[in-house]
């Protein structure tokens, strides 16, 4: 992840396996395209590596309007809901 975000961009991990990711600047179709990326990075890390498991990615990816007052919680939410519903397409696709 370290390698595929710009030094404007924050992620961090929440817990666990889950991780967030904040692209600054960005707009929600760029974002996805952002995420499509990564995924075929991560399979091809998968693919290279000699690792008994493959890393997989479950994503949702929510924007904001800028002139609204959003909380982190409301944000972390919305991503949430959107990547539970990719995870419920059983193809780890992205949820716009």
């Amino acid at each position: 992840m370290q390698q595929s975000c710009r030094h404007s961009d924050l992620y961090a991990r929440l817990g666990g396996d889950e991780f967030a990711l904040l692209l600054t600047n960005t707009s929600e179709s760029s974002a996805i395209s952002f995420v499509s990326k990564f995924q075929k990075i991560l399979l091809q890390f998968n693919d290279q590596s000699s690792l008994p498991y493959q890393i997989n990615v479950s994503c949702g990816v929510t924007s904001v309007d800028t002139t609204d007052t959003i909380t982190l919680e409301k944000m972390l939410a919305a991503g949430d809901k959107k990547m539970y519903q990719a995870k419920m397409n059983k193809n780890n696709s992205l949820t716009g």
